[in-house]
């Protein structure tokens, strides 16, 4: 399964608060600190496409000036013990 992360940088702000709590509300992310650099994430995704395709939305959220991904495993694990 594909897990990512990354921080996300608020236009300003005074919308931090709120992108803050729309990000807790996604069942695919997890906020996990806020500071002065950014918003740190945590992203899981079944399939490396919808990690693609939830980072470009999270990308063209209008309360995001900048989303960075510092960590990609995107190894799919198998149940196999491979």
């Amino acid at each position: 399964m594909p897990i990512a992360s990354g921080v996300l940088v608020a236009v300003s702000s005074d919308r931090e608060d709120s992108l803050v709590e729309r990000l807790k509300q996604h069942e695919a992310i997890d906020v996990s600190g806020v500071g002065p650099k950014g918003i740190a994430i945590v992203l899981e995704r079944s399939t490396m496409q919808e990690m693609t395709n939830l980072t470009k939305e999270l990308a063209a959220w209008e309360d995001v000036r900048e989303l960075q991904m510092t960590y990609g495993n995107w190894k799919i694990r198998s149940d196999k013990g491979g």
